[in-house]
């Protein structure tokens, strides 16, 4: 298990913004047949005040993801393969009173659909054969987190275009020992802990 390790900033606390972020991973077993490592973001928040539902919008997004894959042919044979995917994938989640860990400060987890670029026609060397395992070996993380307006309304917020109160830029990395042969394995029993993305912070904005 790898350590985590979070940025943090001097912040007045007026202001909504991320203090940290770590991208986590699990294997989640069978899903649709397929071995998946299954991707969590993970955001600290501070100057979150008074926190009413819906107060504050937090998003994820993923791109530039690198996928190793085990896939079976027709013969039966298992053949590793290396995927590069363009596209993104995206998560959100509204802030609630169950999000608060402390005083102006709270935590979020935005789960991310793996799936969706686990795929025969994306992940394996023959789009007609049957994917074993897949899991995302590398990839950059964005992480945003928007104040909503006075009633408390995130659904005008457009994660793409509005400005965020806050952003964290990241690379990560599966840590070396986990493949395709070896994916992470479920969370902890009893700590709940997942395997950590090995994550270097490349940008740090607050917008007052």
């Amino acid at each position: 298990m790898t350590k985590r390790v979070l940025m943090t900033a001097l912040l007045s606390i007026s202001l909504i913004a991320l203090v940290g972020s770590q991208a986590a991973a699990h294997y989640s077993g069978y899903i649709a047949g397929v071995h998946v490592a299954s991707l969590v973001c993970e955001q600290g928040i501070r100057g979150v005040g008074n926190l009413e539902d819906g107060d504050a919008l937090v998003t994820c997004k993923l791109t530039e993801l690198q996928l190793e894959s085990k896939c079976i042919n027709p013969a039966g044979q298992e053949v590793l393969g290396e995927a590069a995917f363009q596209g993104a994938l995206a998560g959100e989640e509204e802030l609630t009173t169950d999000n608060v860990t402390g005083k102006g400060k709270a935590t979020s987890e935005v789960s991310l659909d793996v799936l969706q670029v686990c795929t025969p026609e994306i992940a394996c060397v023959n789009p007609n054969w049957t994917i074993d395992t897949c899991i995302v070996r590398s990839m950059t993380a964005e992480h945003k987190v928007f104040k909503c307006d006075g009633d408390g309304d995130c659904d005008e917020i457009d994660p793409d275009t509005d400005t965020p109160n806050s952003i964290i830029l990241q690379e990560c990395v599966l840590p070396p020992e986990y493949d395709a042969n070896n994916p992470p394995p479920p969370p902890d029993p009893v700590t709940g802990d997942r395997v950590d993305y090995l994550c270097t912070t490349t940008e740090i904005d607050h917008v007052l």
